[in-house]
């Protein structure tokens, strides 16, 4: 009930109420979220990566792609959004190199179908997890190597 709460509030751009609800959340049925613990941990590392809060983000970003559950496919997304949020963090920090190498990494690798999956808790209309990293890319300046 929480969690759902905590997603409309994102929705509605109301981020430090999210937050307080995702904690509470936690606090109250760590059984229920445990399970979806990666997912809490990507969006509170979302909500102070908005709010300009590095230290924090970076903290729960690590922590989202480090969780694992019951559900593989989960983990996967998880752990791509939380590299994408991470190399965006890296690229507000002014780090174009640790910036471009993530990006790129996950370009490469990631496959098709996770490109495709998008941050529901962030409203409708967000990016793909492939145009996120299109984006960043193309806010690098990456060019490509011609041969």
């Amino acid at each position: 009930k929480r969690m759902g709460r905590a997603d409309d509030l994102l929705q509605e751009g109301k981020a430090a109420n999210a937050k307080r609800e995702l904690e509470k959340a936690a606090q109250l049925d760590p059984e229920n979220v445990s399970e979806s613990l990666g997912w809490v941990f990507l969006r509170l590392g979302r909500i102070a990566l908005r709010q300009g809060r590095i230290p924090a983000a970076r903290n729960f970003l690590r922590r989202a792609g480090e969780t694992s559950s019951f559900d593989p496919l989960a983990d996967a997304g998880i752990r791509l959004w939380s590299q994408i949020s991470i190399a965006q963090l890296e690229e507000r920090l002014g780090r174009k190199t640790a910036a471009r190498r993530i990006f790129r990494s996950l370009r490469g690798t990631t496959p098709a179908f996770l490109l495709r999956s998008r941050l529901d808790f962030e409203g409708p209309g967000g990016p793909t997890a492939g145009e996120a990293i299109a984006v960043g890319l193309g806010k690098l300046a990456i060019q490509p190597v011609r041969h």
